[in-house]
């Protein structure tokens, strides 16, 4: 199946977990990028926009096999190649395990890629209708 942009059902909370750690998290998510067959999820927790000025600095959250953990995506480099194509050059930094994911390290990082991919920076809401996303890891192996 794969991932998809999808808004989020109370069921969908409950599988993905309301424990303690996840409960901040969760509240203020409502569209995840999600692969429910592998039970993982992607979603944006924090953009610099909240603090009164565009910023190319964000904070998602990504989920799989019941753990859960954080990251700091940078975008370097960001351009409309063309009507609905996009390019974008990013970073991950700052990886922080919340509850462990139990995976091996490379498949975690290409799952996440793999779902930002498909996230396209806005879910449900991008209108990019295709994008050439290129993910500087280096910060994070």
């Amino acid at each position: 199946m794969g991932f998809i942009n999808a808004e989020i059902t109370e069921q969908d909370r409950l599988d993905y977990g309301t424990d303690d750690y996840a409960i901040p998290y969760f509240k203020s998510a409502e569209n995840w990028t999600i692969d429910r067959e592998k039970k993982m999820f992607l979603f944006r927790y924090w953009k610099g926009h909240e603090l009164g000025v565009d910023t190319h600095i964000s904070i998602w959250v990504f989920g799989i096999n019941g753990g859960l953990l954080k990251f700091t995506k940078e975008i370097l480099e960001y351009k409309k190649i063309e009507d609905g194509h996009y390019y974008s050059k990013q970073k991950l930094t700052d990886l922080q395990i919340i509850k462990e994911v139990n995976v091996d390290r490379q498949q975690l990082l290409q799952y996440i890629v793999e779902a930002m991919e498909v996230c396209k920076e806005r879910g449900l809401f991008s209108s990019m209708k295709s994008y050439d996303l290129v993910v500087e890891l280096s910060e994070v192996l």
